[in-house]
């Protein structure tokens, strides 16, 4: 399964805290921030052109049957909920002929072949 916002907040420097994100930003040579304000313009003009018109069809948040008893409410199509989306991608994506692909199963190189 996918990691939850949770996991990914340790996981990925999208959500990590924001003096960790300070400190990527003045030691790296692709700048968070830039990538930061992106995924906000994005996900504003999603939710203005698209997710806030239909509420019932895009809802901010969902809730998600975990084992038998639990239920755990996660962002959706919100900011939050988008900008998890784009970590998972991104952390899932590849450097291909100068370009980020998704490549598609590669993921499962990581994982055993039988369920635990």
């Amino acid at each position: 399964s996918l990691p939850t916002p949770e996991e990914m907040s340790l996981l990925h420097p999208l959500n990590w805290d924001e003096n960790v994100q300070e400190q990527l930003q003045s030691s790296s040579t692709k700048k968070i921030y830039r990538l930061l304000d992106d995924i906000d313009d994005d996900s504003s003009w999603l939710n203005e052109k698209v997710w806030a018109l239909d509420r019932n069809k895009f809802p901010e948040t969902i809730k998600i049957q975990i084992g038998d008893d639990a239920v755990e409410e996660r962002p959706c199509f919100s900011p939050d909920g988008f900008r998890h989306a784009v970590s998972l991608v991104r952390s899932r994506s590849f450097f291909v002929d100068g370009s980020l692909r998704l490549l598609p199963y590669l993921d499962y190189a990581n994982h055993d072949d039988f369920d635990s």
